[in-house]
């Protein structure tokens, strides 16, 4: 509900696109009425630092829209789009397409630049509408900036913690996802508040398992982006309601890990007393950000023959527990 304006101010608003932007208020240039004045009081001289302090709550002029384009406001909103739409480099429908210079490079043909919802954007000017945008999301695109309607704005709400809320809107829905849209998009939102290793979620990433689902219980997974390290969350429709937490794997540390794998080279091995495993000079580990890692090293142990020969093993752990092992003859 709009609030009334004092009359000391001069209120105003601008609303487009269905979105309403920042409220701003200005002072007025010669007159104000700070505490004390009127007709009781003793001094009725302006003090220049009650009036700064009158005007403390005041939004800061730079946050203040200023007039872009033709008739919009300047905006720095974060959103989607509601549907496919090749970005124009102009505010109308007559302006030509924005040609994708790369794409076009590679395919040998005009390729144009195409947003969709899986785009993120920054909105730079806005009115009712055409709005210019700049690509955020696929960040290899950041450089591109052009216009696009402003009815087909989609904003992207975060939390109070600065996360995305995903929203339907946000996926990719199939035959075997659209039945359980509702328990997906919570899910994902869940991860992305429990997981704090996961911290960019690609929403069209989401698809159906088709190695983890069974018969009747689907298995979904989306993936997760940090510093460049992507991995795989799983979850089924029921997570949720079932209190699951999607908290993020604790990798293994180094020695606990180096300590199973030899052990696990000494299982293996025909003549276990005879395993050298290598610790330091052939000796790698690598953890992700999934909670998985990776110890790779060599050993040497004793065949059926009592001949000496050389091994490659690979140990890779999820969280604690192992759960795969490889070895190769090192020839």
């Amino acid at each position: 509900m709009q609030e009334e304006c004092l009359d000391t101010f001069s209120c105003g608003w601008s609303k487009s696109g269905g979105n309403t932007m920042k409220r701003f208020a200005v002072l007025p240039i010669l007159f104000a009425c700070v505490a004390g004045c009127g007709s009781g009081s003793e001094d009725s001289t302006i003090d220049p630092d009650k009036l700064a302090v009158a005007g403390q709550n005041l939004v800061p002029s730079s946050e203040i829209p200023k007039p872009c384009g033709k008739s919009g406001l300047t905006s720095n909103d974060s959103v989607s789009v509601s549907e496919r739409f090749e970005v124009r480099t102009g505010p109308n429908s007559t302006a030509p397409r924005l040609k994708n210079e790369k794409a076009s490079e590679i395919f040998g043909e005009t390729q144009y630049h195409v947003v969709d919802n899986s785009t993120e954007l920054a909105v730079l000017c806005r009115d009712k509408d055409w709005s210019e945008v700049q690509i955020v999301e696929p960040d290899w695109l950041r450089d591109v900036r052009g216009w696009i309607p402003s009815k087909i704005v989609r904003e992207i709400k975060t939390d109070a913690g600065g996360r995305r809320v995903f929203a339907s809107e946000d996926f990719l829905w199939d035959k075997d996802s659209s039945r359980y849209k509702s328990e997906i998009v919570t899910a994902v939102n869940r991860i992305s508040r429990d997981n704090a290793r996961c911290l960019k979620i690609d929403p069209t990433s989401m698809a159906k398992s088709g190695s983890k689902s069974k018969p009747g219980k689907p298995v979904f997974y989306v993936t997760c982006n940090t510093s460049g390290d992507a991995f795989n969350v799983w979850f089924e429709p029921g997570d949720v309601k079932q209190g699951r937490s999607f908290a993020a794997t604790q990798n293994i540390n180094q020695s606990a890990a180096v300590a199973i794998c030899e052990q696990a080279a000494k299982n293996a091995a025909t003549h276990p007393s005879t395993v050298e495993f290598s610790k330091f000079t052939d000796l790698s580990f690598h953890p992700s950000a999934s909670g998985r890692s990776r110890v790779l090293s060599t050993f040497q142990a004793k065949n059926a023959f009592n001949l000496e020969l050389s091994y490659r093993i690979s140990c890779l752990f999820d969280g604690g527990e192992l759960i795969e092992t490889l070895i190769s003859e090192d020839i």
